[in-house]
């Protein structure tokens, strides 16, 4: 648990992992929007990526993801 001095209030870290996968799912969605619809691929200058592409982004980009799923266990799990 975490006192936020803001709010004045005890805040879980579940509910901060469950803002944060939400906030990097709406990234996601956001993102292949942007490269898949015609219509943005105009005003944002973009391409449609290969599947290797995107394949290779995605297993770039999780590695990062896992790494920080390793330290909150590691570190705020079994606070000592």
């Amino acid at each position: 648990m975490l006192f936020s001095a803001r709010v004045g209030c005890i805040v879980h870290f579940g509910e901060i992992l469950k803002s944060y996968t939400c906030a990097v799912l709406l990234t996601f969605v956001l993102q292949m929007a942007t490269i898949y619809t015609p219509a943005l691929n105009t005003i944002f200058k973009t391409e449609a990526l290969t599947m290797h592409e995107l394949a290779f982004c995605l297993a770039i980009s999780s590695v990062a993801f896992c790494g920080r799923s390793d330290i909150y266990r590691t570190y705020f799990r079994n606070p000592q």
